[in-house]
């Protein structure tokens, strides 16, 4: 089974923590490799870094770039015919 980036768009942590739980045994085998942004410098996500494969939490320019790579992911799959990462807006 190949590994599928997740990325988390979210408004409330309490429920990005829940999905992040619901998906922790995809984590442990790397089939699930979240991505996320934490704009407030850690705040949010920091104390679980580890869980995610890809974090964006200390400058703009390292959030975009994270951005930027999931956009170009999605566009490489697509046109493989293959289903992109997945973005779950919270």
């Amino acid at each position: 089974m190949k590994s599928l980036p997740v990325m988390m768009l979210r408004r409330r942590a309490s429920v990005l923590w829940s999905i992040v739980r619901a998906l922790g045994n995809g984590i442990r085998r790397r089939t699930v490799l979240p991505w996320d942004i934490d704009p407030k410098g850690g705040m949010e996500l920091a104390f679980g870094r580890r869980l995610f494969d890809r974090l964006a939490c200390q400058t703009t320019a390292g959030m975009l770039a994270l951005l930027e790579d999931a956009a170009r992911f999605m566009q490489e799959r697509q046109a493989r015919d293959h289903p992109a990462i997945q973005l779950i807006k919270l």
